[in-house]
């Protein structure tokens, strides 16, 4: 494997003091120290980074304006905030460049596995184009719809959250967003969230109207790239993926949490398609209306990129910091048997919930070729999915309407 090139950047020495101390045993970092953005800006030009640390508040260059550059001179660089409880309006403005946020005094132990965790999915993109591509990405478009919804709920002087989380659940790129935060070390939480109203209630209605804006504003800029029927059909999809994925997982038995998991899997399970359909033109073009998961696709994928769009959405997610379970189920939610165990899992979950969703309003039975063939005999998922479907009330409606 080769080295990892990591750069901290932070006034204060006594913190790099404890960089030095920790991360001596990672054989195969290369870390370097900077004590303010200018020279920072000077390593850099002598030798890029893969990640870089930043503290956000420094003397002269604060760590806003230093990722910024970063951002706008080295793209492909993973870049994170270091900050004070207090700093909540600079993280906010910080939003659009900072892939994760840490807070201070931080813990070491996490920051070294999330920066582990990134390079090693990240890493495994081998197609320099689209690792460039995806370091870059700092928003996702979203349906407007959602905002109006929002505003209306926002302008009520004691707005309802359960009404928020209710808006919130039916856009994939809010609730991706909201997600991201919420699972930074900035806000302290020891477990990863993965279930969108304890977020939302974690973050309260003034980080979530922020989060609103924040994306709405970029997801402008997006739709100039991609057309709106087109991102009405992928925020349809991604809904009822996570529909499904909640159901089935509740048919299994899983518990609340793990049902949740499954839902926010469901949810994010497309999102590198959106990256694709958002940079590169004649991508939206090579992708059948009646069935864009094809294998057809998938394999044109590959040969243009190198990489398909499971891989890409898992590669971003990792970087923003969702908890490894979801990220693994969107790499693998076309292939579950490449992560397969004894019991079914939530990548096999998410891929019935895909192949369904796809097909489940045509009149003729769901070819059970559509699946992954090694868990149709590993779980005898046929039979499963049939009885499913017979049983749970979204197909009854489905057939009732």
């Amino acid at each position: 494997m080769s080295s990892i090139q990591i750069l901290f950047v932070d006034d204060e020495q006594n913190l790099l003091d404890a960089f030095k101390r920790r991360f001596y045993r990672q054989k195969n970092w290369v870390v370097r120290y900077a004590t303010g953005g200018e020279e920072a800006l000077r390593m850099l030009e002598k030798q890029p980074c893969d990640v870089i640390v930043s503290d956000i508040r420094m003397p002269g260059m604060d760590g806003v304006e230093l990722l910024n550059k970063v951002a706008d001179t080295y793209p492909e660089t993973i870049r994170y905030i270091l900050s004070g409880y207090s700093d909540r309006a600079m993280i906010l403005n910080s939003m659009n460049v900072a892939h994760q946020y840490f807070n201070k005094p931080c813990n070491l132990e996490l920051l070294e596995e999330s920066i582990n965790v990134a390079i090693r999915v990240f890493g495994e993109l081998r197609n320099p184009r689209i690792q460039k591509l995806l370091a870059s990405i700092k928003n996702l478009p979203s349906p407007p719809t959602v905002y109006d919804r929002l505003s209306r709920e926002f302008r009520i002087s004691d707005p309802s959250m359960e009404k928020v989380v209710d808006i919130v659940k039916t856009d994939p790129a809010i609730s991706a967003k909201i997600l991201h935060l919420v699972n930074s070390a900035f806000f302290g939480f020891r477990d990863s969230i993965t279930d969108i109203a304890q977020a939302a209630m974690m973050l309260g209605t003034d980080v979530i109207r922020s989060l609103v804006l924040v994306t709405g504003v970029v997801s402008a800029t997006f739709r100039r790239t991609c057309p709106e029927d087109v991102l009405d059909r992928f925020s349809s999809h991604s809904i009822s993926v996570a529909f499904l994925a909640y159901d089935f997982s509740k048919w299994l038995g899983w518990n609340r949490e793990m049902r949740e998991s499954a839902f926010t899997a469901g949810l994010l399970h497309d999102i590198g398609r959106l990256v694709l359909i958002s940079h590169f033109r004649d991508y939206i073009h090579k992708i059948p209306v009646n069935d864009p998961d094809s294998n057809h696709t998938i394999i044109d994928e590959r040969d243009t990129f190198e990489v398909d769009h499971a891989e890409i959405g898992a590669a971003l997610l990792s970087i923003w910091g969702l908890p490894i379970p979801v990220v693994n189920t969107v790499m693998c939610h076309h292939q579950p048997s490449l992560t397969a165990g004894d019991e079914i899992g939530m990548p096999t979950v998410v891929h019935v919930a895909d192949v369904v969703s796809h097909h489940q309003n045509t009149s003729t039975p769901i070819d059970p070729a559509l699946f992954d063939p090694e868990i149709i005999r590993r779980y005898d998922l046929t039979q499963k999915v049939s009885q499913w479907m017979m049983t749970s009330s979204l197909f009854v409606q489905a057939s009732s309407n």
